[in-house]
């Protein structure tokens, strides 16, 4: 039987628990709320995992998230070489380098924001790009199937072409759209 979104997040947190943890002990949380201390009838978007340290309320953590992309630089690096490899062909721009990936939202408000997704619609799927991208000082997106990932590309071609023609749009300028596979051999790995 094929993995769950849900078994495989179960899966991958440890790993980044595992790893996160050798920096000052930051946090690694599931099904994080990244709005959970405001009024009720503010939306509070929840990521699958989130990786601290998390700034509420007017807490901006900018040095603490430039010193995790320098210690995790390997890793993150890894990521974007991945991503690119992903979009290949496919009329896509990636970050420059990991300084343009990793200074693009520095008002984040975690570390890192993964969204996992095996079902759901382009409706769905778009507001997992919102919500990586938004909240993260890094965005992943982790596509269970080639398909969806597929359906990801559309979706960040599509705010690319906004951008182009002048429309309003939502830039994507630190998403990262990887395979399981990809996100689970960089953490599984001691180095870096």
């Amino acid at each position: 039987m094929p993995e769950t979104a849900k078994e495989f997040q179960n899966r991958l947190t440890p790993l980044l628990s595992e790893y996160f943890a050798t920096f000052n002990g930051t946090p690694v949380r599931k099904e994080w709320r990244a709005f959970e201390d405001v009024t009720p009838s503010q939306y509070s978007p929840r990521t699958d995992i989130a990786v601290g340290p998390f700034a509420t309320g007017e807490l901006r953590l900018e040095p603490a998230y430039d010193e995790l992309a320098r210690r995790s630089r390997e890793k993150l690096q890894f990521l974007l070489r991945c991503f690119r490899e992903n979009i290949r062909g496919r009329g896509l721009a990636a970050p420059n380098n990991l300084t343009a990936l990793n200074h693009y939202n520095p008002n984040a408000r975690c570390f890192i924001a993964i969204e996992i997704e095996k079902s759901g619609s382009m409706k769905h799927r778009l507001g997992d790009i919102v919500n990586a991208t938004a909240l993260g000082r890094v965005g992943i997106i982790v596509p269970m199937e080639t398909g969806i990932m597929e359906s990801f590309f559309r979706i960040t071609r599509y705010f690319d072409m906004l951008g182009l023609v002048g429309k309003p749009t939502f830039s994507t300028r630190n998403l990262l759209i990887v395979t399981k596979e990809q996100i689970l051999s960089t953490f599984q790995t001691r180095d870096g």
